[in-house]
Order: structure tokens, then C-alpha cells, then sequence
């Protein structure tokens, strides 16, 4: 049986609609993205500040440690700031910031999105206790 053109012209009007909204949802989710990504730089920034005042760093480390933890957040990448950093810091925990030749045995992670925040947390913070460290050997 054919479809009435009303019929027709009410489907393509809801359409329409969801598609405006979906196109609305988007927006939304990409100023939310937007706003979030400008406060995790912030506190990146104030991190990188908290450690160089704690820590007296030569230039070359402080560089390390910002190309380990960047301030800089890009949303458009596939692979997000949280895995970047948990593969840098897991490559700086096994060069520069080891602790021994346990250490220097290198299997990278696999870049995949982290179930939550605890590894990263637990590494960071081995992290800044072994720049600690570091800065006193160096």
C-alpha cells in the first residue's frame, strides 16, 4: 500500500527535528569537551609550576617533564591526553627516571582507553617522587 504523502512528509519532518537536536547534542558535548580540556591544562600548568618550585630542575628536565606531562590538550586526536601520558611517563619511569635495571627491561603499555584514573595517578606520583630524586643526583 503506498505511503501518503502527508505520511511522508510527517517522517521527513521528525526527521529533521532529530537531526536538529543530534546536531544541538553535538555542540553541546564539544563546548563541554572544550571547557574541560581548558581546565585539565590548567591544572597541568599548575603541576609543572608546583614541581619547579618543590624541585630545583635544569631546563633540559623541566623540558622532559612537560613533553611527559603536556599542557597542551587536543581533542581532536583519536588517542587522548590520558594515554599519552600514562605511555610518556611509563618511557620516562624506564629511561631517565629509573630506578635500577629492573627498570630498563622496556614493554611500552598498550595504548588503549584506561578502565579509570589509578594507574595514571600511581604513576604520577612515581613519578614526581622520583624526580625528587633525580634533581639531587643531578
Amino acid at each position: 500500500k503506498p505511503v501518503s504523502m502527508e505520511q511522508f512528509s510527517a517522517l521527513l519532518e521528525s526527521c529533521y527535528h532529530q537531526l536538529l537536536a543530534l546536531s544541538e547534542s553535538h555542540e553541546q558535548a564539544q563546548r563541554s569537551l572544550l571547557a574541560h580540556s581548558a581546565t585539565l591544562a590548567a591544572g597541568t600548568l599548575v603541576v609543572h609550576a608546583c614541581m619547579q618550585l618543590q624541585t630545583p630542575l635544569s631546563t633540559a628536565q623541566v623540558d622532559l617533564l612537560h613533553a611527559a606531562l603536556p599542557p597542551q590538550i587536543d581533542t581532536d586526536e583519536d588517542q587522548g591526553w590520558e594515554e599519552h601520558v600514562l605511555a610518556s611517563t611509563h618511557h620516562l619511569l624506564r629511561t631517565q627516571l629509573s630506578s635500577g635495571d629492573k627498570d630498563l627491561i622496556f614493554n611500552p603499555p598498550a595504548l588503549e582507553l584506561p578502565k579509570d584514573t589509578s594507574d595514571l595517578k600511581s604513576q604520577l606520583a612515581t613519578v614526581f617522587r622520583r624526580v625528587r630524586n633525580w634533581s639531587a643526583v643531578v
